[in-house]
């Protein structure tokens, strides 16, 4: 990494390298948790693994619209409502192995999220034709490889989680070919066309939340103050 600028403190000192052993699965699963010894830390280092994903911003540009969708994700009540949190802070007091009996119940409404289709690279597979095949299953859109611009990667909880997501504009056309959304058959979900004011505004009001959608329509809100729309 070159970096240009000053050094303006340290906390310690970062060593040349680091020795990594003593790698172990702690649980199996779609969020796989491995931990292992780095020499010279005070106690093992803690990972999730569960691949690489893509996230896809599909952009109408003729008509000044963007593509995203609505759908629930149920740990986020585990990071907002008090029940959920209670119960969370019981589990972790009882330890390993051990059931909570409690249960709470949540309006639907406030557990759906207004995000990009998106989803994990299956093994074989390119980050273009998983960006494609996601597009598909959640929205119905079929695109071309050449309909897709790479905007970049990045790691999105990278103090904890080996995932790394690659971001795409997809340009939609005037008549665009759509088949049914299926999802992945288990999926439920809302696809909305919102137009370019209407989606930077409700990032700004806070109603979007999600990485992949503020990063890429920040890039939309760039690119349209650039006149590259």
């Amino acid at each position: 990494m070159s970096i240009k600028g000053r050094v303006i403190r340290r906390i310690r000192t970062i060593p040349p390298r680091f020795e990594f052993h003593d790698m172990r699965l702690e649980r199996g699963g779609f969020l796989s948790t491995y931990t292992c010894i780095v020499k010279g830390l005070p106690r093992r280092v803690e990972l999730m693994h569960r691949g690489h994903a893509v996230a896809v911003l599909a952009v109408d540009f003729a008509a000044r619209e963007v593509v995203m969708i609505q759908q629930p994700r149920h740990v986020k009540a585990f990071a907002e409502f008090p029940a959920a949190i209670r119960m969370l802070e019981r589990a972790k007091a009882a330890g390993t192995g051990v059931t909570d009996p409690g249960s709470f119940i949540i309006d639907a409404a406030h557990l759906t999220v207004l995000e990009l289709c998106a989803g994990m690279i299956d093994p074989g597979e390119t980050e273009e034709h998983a960006a494609i095949r996601e597009l598909e299953e959640e929205s119905g859109y079929v695109i071309r490889d050449d309909q897709l611009t790479r905007v970049g990667n990045y790691f999105p909880t990278l103090g904890g989680s080996t995932e790394m997501i690659t971001a795409f504009i997809a340009r939609l056309e005037p008549n665009q070919h759509e088949v049914p959304a299926v999802g992945d058959g288990s999926e439920q979900i809302v696809v909305w066309r919102l137009s370019f004011e209407e989606a930077w505004r409700l990032m700004r009001e806070g109603q979007i939340r999600t990485v992949s959608a503020l990063i890429l329509l920040r890039e939309l809100r760039i690119m349209d103050l650039e006149g590259r729309t």
